[in-house]
């Protein structure tokens, strides 16, 4: 359980991060060169570096069958009548069918992890 809270702290300080960065991603063009090329290797080549022209794309995958299983990645449902708006991330994030980490917080988790597993390698990569 501890990890748990450990992990959800991080990822609320990385997303507090990312939205800071997120907000400099505008037209002037407030990120370094070297943030700029390294967020740019992150996007596929048809976003031509811009982050706008992805953002959207996990709504509009949704439609797609063989998208189905992220539709519980994009909220939470918490049964408030029974838990009175007490969020708990082992109870609540699952989706249908049980299958836990399968919510929005799930989602943060993992791509989070993905993102700084990668940061770390690639670091490894260059010593």
């Amino acid at each position: 359980m501890r990890l748990s809270l450990k992990l959800c702290i991080a990822s609320v300080i990385v997303l507090t991060q990312l939205v800071c960065g997120a907000l400099c991603w505008g037209r002037k063009g407030y990120f370094t060169k070297e943030t700029a090329a390294a967020v740019k290797k992150l996007l596929p080549e048809s976003a031509k570096g811009d982050l706008a022209s992805v953002c959207s794309w996990p709504d509009e995958i949704q439609r797609f069958s063989q998208w189905q299983w992220t539709k519980p990645l994009h909220y939470v449902n918490i049964n408030f009548e029974l838990y009175r708006r007490d969020y708990n991330y082992m109870r609540d994030c699952k989706d249908s069918e049980g299958n836990k980490d399968m919510c929005v917080t799930g989602a943060i988790y993992n791509y989070t992890n993905q993102l700084v597993s990668a940061s770390v390698r690639r670091e490894l990569h260059f010593y």
